[in-house]
């Protein structure tokens, strides 16, 4: 069963600053995992066709990983990226589409994702809020 997500948020930062935000390991590390989990890896291949791995630690000490490709990059507009999820769930697919749109000095984000070959949907909405929370703050000292 698919499941589906789409999620608008207003990042009181520039646009240039938040796509920026996703374009590089030492950026993304602050910021992608949800809070109170840590992130103990991340690399980044930003370029269509690249690849994104990424370790989410829970505060119990397990690790959860990510392994994305990007479908699409077209700065500083759009991002498209399908991840596998480990663990358990690995035979799961997200896709992912994230849509940077200009608002004055603000950026709307828009994050659609599908999620392919889950069980039972994970609680994303909820993560995706202390997500994007970490992201306007990281994005508004770039």
């Amino acid at each position: 069963m698919d499941w589906y997500i789409n999620l608008d948020r207003v990042i009181k930062a520039p646009r240039a600053k938040v796509f920026e935000a996703w374009t590089k390991a030492e950026h993304v590390k602050h910021w992608f995992t949800p809070a109170p989990l840590g992130t103990p890896v991340c690399k980044l291949d930003f370029r269509q066709g690249g690849t994104w791995d990424h370790c989410m630690r829970l505060p119990d000490g397990s690790d959860h990983w990510m392994k994305a490709s990007f479908q699409e990059i077209k700065a500083p507009l759009r991002i498209v990226f399908r991840a596998n999820l480990g663990g358990e769930a690995s035979d799961s697919e997200i896709n992912t589409t994230v849509n940077f749109f200009e608002e004055g000095a603000s950026t709307r984000l828009n994050v659609h994702q599908v999620y392919r070959g889950l069980a039972a949907k994970l609680d994303s909405e909820q993560g995706w809020a202390s997500t994007l929370e970490l992201l306007e703050g990281y994005a508004s000292k770039l």
